[in-house]
C-alpha cells in the first residue's frame, strides 16, 4: 500500500514541478510523448496515455489522465485505468507536505502475476521524505485478476468499488467497499493502525452472502523484513464466522487464524449451532491452497443434541431433517468448502437424535473423486445395535452407497426401527 500511494504522489509532484517551469497555457496533450517517457522512467513500466491530459495549478492543483495503460511484460503485470484524477491541497504543498484531497480511479483493470510468493509491483525511482496523506481514495467499476502460476489458478474480482482514506503512508488506513466474485456480491469494511517495521494491525469484516458466511478478523499483517520486495504478509489474529447454511439454522464459529499465501489454519476452533447456540463442537480447520488444494475440518464433542438443534415449529421431525441434510450432501456434485475438496472428521461421545442416544459416534466424509465421496461411520444405537459403514458415497443425481457394512441381522433391524 505504501509504495502504491507513493507512486501516485510522485506522479502529481513531478507534473506540478513541470507546470511551474513552463507557461501555464501549455497544451499537455501535444506533449504526450514527453509525459509518457517521464512516467515510464519513474515507474519502470511501459506507460501509454491514450486519452486526454489535463493539469492545473490554480485554484486547486490537480492532474487528470484518461485511458492510461501501464505494463511490465516481464513480470506479467498490466494496469489500465479509464480515468485517473489526483487533486492536492495547495496550502499543504506550500508547507512541504502532500495532502491529497482526492485520488479517484474510474474503471481500473489490474492484472498481477505472483512471483516467488510476491506481487511484482513497481517501486518509485524518486523518494519523498515529507508528510503525505489521502483524504479520499475512490475506485469505481474496478477489476482485479491475480494469477498464481505455481498452482495454475487465477482469482478474479469484478465490479470493485472502494472508498478509503490514509492518514499517512504507514497508516492508519480506513475504508469500505464491495466486489463481485463467483457471481456473488461481497461487502467489506476495514481499518488499520499504523505500520511499524514488521506489523500492521488490521480489523476486517465481510458480510454473509450465498457463497460464504460473514467473517470478522481482528489481527495483524506480519511482514518478513528478510523477504523479497512486495512479498505477501502473513495474517494472524482472531477470526469470527457466522451464517445459517446448510440447515437454515444460525451458527457461529471462532478461532485463531494463521494464514500465508497458500496455507491457512484455525486453531482453538469452536462452532456453536442452533437458535440458542446450544450445540457445541471444538476442533481445528486446515486449508491448503497449493497445487492440490484441500480443506480438512476435525471436530469433537462429548454431547451433541441434534433433536434440540433440528427441532423447529414448521420443520419436519429431527430425524427427517437430518436425513434430508445428508441427502442434500449426497445429491451435491462435489463435497467442498469454499470450492475446496473437503475432508470432515467428527467424533462424539453421545448424540441425541429422534429421542434416542447414539454413543461412540465417529465418522469421516471426504471427497474421493468428481462424483464420489469416501464415507466411514461407526456408532452404537438403541437396543445395543451397532453399525459400521466404510465405502464410497456416490453423489449427484443418483446417489448411492457402495462399500462394507458391518452389523448383525438383529442390529440392522434395530437400526431400521430406529430410522
Amino acid at each position: 500500500m505504501r509504495e502504491i500511494l507513493t507512486i501516485l504522489a510522485i506522479f502529481l509532484i513531478i507534473f506540478l514541478t513541470a507546470a511551474l517551469a513552463v507557461p501555464y497555457f501549455i497544451d499537455w496533450n501535444a506533449e504526450r510523448h514527453l509525459v509518457e517517457v517521464q512516467l515510464s522512467n519513474l515507474t519502470g513500466a511501459e506507460v501509454k496515455i491514450r486519452g486526454g491530459i489535463d493539469l492545473k495549478i490554480l485554484p486547486t492543483p490537480y492532474l487528470q489522465l484518461a485511458q492510461v495503460e501501464l505494463a511490465a511484460p516481464a513480470s506479467g503485470t498490466d494496469v489500465k485505468v479509464a480515468e485517473l484524477h489526483l487533486e492536492i491541497s495547495l496550502t499543504s504543498l506550500m508547507r512541504g507536505e502532500v495532502d491529497f484531497v482526492e485520488a479517484r480511479f474510474v474503471a481500473p483493470q489490474v492484472r498481477l502475476r505472483l512471483q516467488n510468493e510476491a506481487l511484482p509491483l513497481w517501486r518509485p525511482r524518486h523518494g519523498f521524505s515529507g508528510q503525505m496523506s489521502f483524504e479520499r481514495i475512490s475506485v469505481t467499476g474496478g477489476s482485479l485478476i491475480l494469477d498464481d502460476p505455481a498452482t495454475k489458478r487465477a482469482y478474479q474480482f469484478d465490479k470493485i468499488t472502494l472508498s478509503a482514506e490514509a492518514d499517512a503512508l504507514t497508516g492508519p488506513f480506513h475504508g469500505d467497499g464491495n466486489f463481485e466474485m463467483g457471481g456473488a456480491q461481497n461487502v467489506f469494511r476495514f481499518s488499520t493502525g499504523s505500520r511499524d517495521a514488521t506489523k500492521l494491525p488490521i480489523k476486517f469484516t465481510i458480510d454473509e452472502n450465498p457463497l460464504h458466511p460473514s467473517a470478522d478478523l481482528d489481527g495483524s499483517l506480519i511482514f518478513n523484513p528478510r523477504a523479497t520486495a512486495f512479498a505477501l504478509p502473513e495474517v494472524t489474529g482472531a477470526l469470527h464466522l457466522a451464517g445459517s447454511a446448510p440447515l437454515n439454522s444460525p451458527w457461529q464459529a471462532g478461532g485463531t487464524l494463521d494464514a500465508t499465501l497458500r496455507q491457512a489454519s484455525l486453531s482453538d476452533f469452536n462452532v456453536q449451532f442452533g437458535d440458542d447456540l446450544a450445540a457445541n463442537l471444538s476442533g481445528r480447520a486446515d486449508l491448503d491452497l497449493g497445487a492440490a488444494p484441500r480443506a480438512h475440518l476435525k471436530f469433537q464433542t462429548q454431547h451433541l443434541d441434534l433433536d434440540r438443534l433440528l427441532t423447529a415449529k414448521v420443520a419436519p421431525p429431527p430425524v427427517q431433517r437430518a436425513l434430508g441434510a445428508f441427502s442434500d450432501v449426497a445429491a451435491a456434485p462435489k463435497l467442498s468448502l469454499f470450492g475446496l475438496p473437503l475432508t470432515l472428521d467428527l467424533s462424539a461421545g453421545t448424540v441425541i437424535l429422534g429421542g434416542d442416544a447414539l454413543s461412540d459416534v465417529s465418522g469421516t466424509l471426504a471427497t474421493a473423486g468428481p462424483q464420489a465421496d469416501r464415507l466411514r461411520f461407526s456408532a452404537s444405537g438403541p437396543g445395543g445395535a451397532h453399525l459400521t459403514l466404510d465405502g464410497e458415497l456416490e453423489t449427484g443425481t443418483a446417489p448411492a452407497f457402495k462399500g462394507h457394512v458391518a452389523a448383525g441381522a438383529d442390529d440392522l433391524a434395530r437400526v431400521r426401527d430406529w430410522l
